[in-house]
């Protein structure tokens, strides 16, 4: 039995199998997300829902009794769209949910593994009072209508109603209001907005998760001292690494958005005292398994360590690298110590390639999720540091055949990556993915410019062909595209580029910067502009 729940509830199950919701006294108003609703909202007053409901109790129990009997047919004309969120909120269909909740569950969160899937469907056959809270459970369905065609209108308004019940929580009373499952509410929330560039939204979402991560303690999980700590002990094995996983899905989304960026990040790796997380094997199962701090796995090769903490392993290294592409040191010796630096973090990201477990070894593992996201982030991340040293030096890549081998390298292993990759269109739902494609092909494209190379031209082909055709569904990789195709237009190297793009431009108003800025000074490539590309916001 579906039910969401919020203030005081009263909850009635009809015979149909739809569940209704009762809340605090509100008054009917155009479907949310529908044409008459949008007409009397302003795209910012999103979350001033829901206006107020005079019905009496007696009418509320004759609305839910002609609801219990309402034939199939009316039924499921009804329940593919949010209803009045008035005393009462009603659901889609129950399969619907079952389907958007799997489509999370199951594929979209194997890139990210958080919420144990067992014990989180479990929860929503239970009591009202004892299952997650609304904010979570409208977080995980927009995120799967998002990646699921028929049910995309629904993404939004699901988002909407996420971010409404999220602020509502944080009025209430502080004690009440701070669970692990709010954090993973503004987890879920920060990475919708990424994937729609809604990228000031974003950054500021998951800085709420970071401190209220912070103020549960998920940072010093395995601390010996348990003072201060605002969390129960843990049931279990798997709650405990649940807290575990939530912890470090926030590291590396801070991390991520903070190198793509160019901000500074906001957690501190020092302070840190949260083991890495066990393999998912072990978390779905519950059997408990030793781990080791991020300290301790950055002394060690790769292949002793479980996939969830090379992931980890992998965002460190990508963040450490691009704080070393920003620069900063304006002293006469920054050029010798950027040589240092570089020699160092190329000796890191050697090693973490070479000594990858072989189940996350690329190409022979391109089935595996993980694997391409490791081995990505490490090319992407080496391919940006050697941009950045030679740019700031003012030397040509070209005219340094060590550096440009390494380079051209991993640039043709992200092309083989995106090529073979199993499902491109879920993979590329990760922004970074796109960000790698977009990194490779500029390479190619100055490569082209500088040396006429047909294979770069190739390359070069390859990729912007495969961004063209993600893009037709996913935003952020279609704004990359019209980015890179610019840039091709403009260098001559493909004049009728902006045309192969037609189809993507008509799809965006493009009323602010794109994504994909270049800092000619330090040669790197700046994903997240400053301001909130509007364009695509509510």
């Amino acid at each position: 039995m579906w039910t969401l729940c919020q203030g005081r509830r009263a909850l009635r199950v009809s015979n149909g199998a739809q569940t209704a919701r009762l809340f605090r006294k509100e008054s009917p108003g155009p479907r949310l997300g529908s044409q008459a609703w949008y007409a009397q909202h302003d795209k910012h007053d999103v979350f001033c829902m829901p206006q107020v409901l005079t019905a009496s109790p007696g009418e509320l129990e004759r609305r839910l009794d002609a609801q219990s009997s309402t034939s199939p047919e009316t039924s499921s004309s009804t329940t593919t769209e949010l209803i009045d969120t008035g005393r009462f909120e009603q659901l889609p269909a129950p399969q619907i949910i079952e389907e958007l909740t799997n489509i999370y569950l199951n594929r979209l969160q194997s890139d990210a593994l958080m919420i144990h899937s067992e014990r989180y469907i479990a929860s929503l056959y239970k009591p009202a009072h004892m299952q997650p809270p609304m904010c979570l459970q409208y977080a995980i369905l927009a995120a799967g209508a998002s990646a699921s065609s028929p049910y995309r209108h629904l993404a939004e308004p699901f988002y909407g109603r996420a971010r409404y019940y999220l602020q509502a929580d944080e009025m209430k009373s502080d004690s009440g209001q701070i669970s692990l499952a709010h954090v993973q509410s503004w987890i879920l929330v920060s990475h919708f907005e990424a994937q729609h560039l809604w990228f000031s939204r974003a950054s500021m979402s998951i800085s709420r998760a970071i401190r209220l991560g912070q103020i549960l303690g998920l940072h010093r999980l395995d601390r010996k001292n348990t003072a201060g700590l605002t969390l129960p002990p843990a049931m279990d094995f798997t709650e405990e690494e649940e807290r575990r996983r939530t912890f470090w899905l926030i590291f590396s989304t801070d991390r991520i958005t903070s190198s793509t960026g160019g901000w500074p990040t906001m957690m501190d790796a020092r302070s840190i005292q949260t083991r890495l997380p066990v393999s998912t094997d072990a978390f779905l199962h519950g059997i408990p398994e030793p781990s080791l701090t991020l300290k301790q796995a950055l002394k060690q090769e790769m292949h002793g360590l479980c996939t969830s903490a090379c992931r980890m392993v992998a965002v460190h290294l990508f963040s450490e690298c691009f704080h070393f592409s920003r620069g900063g040191d304006d002293d006469d010796d920054a050029d010798e110590s950027d040589w240092k630096r570089l020699e160092q973090l190329d000796n890191s990201l050697t090693n973490a390639l070479s000594t990858l477990p072989h189940n996350l070894r690329c190409p022979e593992n391109m089935e595996n999720v993980d694997a391409v996201f490791i081995n990505l982030q490490l090319h992407t991340a080496l391919i940006c540091i050697y941009r950045a040293a030679t740019t700031r030096s003012r030397m040509s890549m070209g005219g340094l055949p060590h550096i440009y081998d390494r380079v051209w390298a991993s640039a043709v292993q992200i092309v083989m990556m995106v090529a073979l990759v199993a499902d491109i269109h879920t993979t590329f739902r990760n922004p970074l993915i796109s960000f790698a494609a977009y990194i490779a092909a500029s390479f190619f494209m100055t490569d082209f410019l500088a040396s006429g190379s047909l294979r770069s031209e190739q390359n070069l082909t390859a990729l912007m062909d495969v961004m063209i055709d993600v893009g037709k569904n996913n935003a952020f990789t279609a704004s990359l595209a019209i980015r890179l195709a610019q840039a091709l237009t403009r260098s001559g190297v493909d004049p009728g580029a902006m045309a192969k793009i037609g189809d993507l431009m008509a799809n965006l108003r493009i009323d602010s910067e794109l994504p994909g800025q270049e800092d000619n000074d330090n040669g790197i490539v700046i994903l997240c502009p400053v301001g909130d590309l509007t364009w695509l916001s509510w």
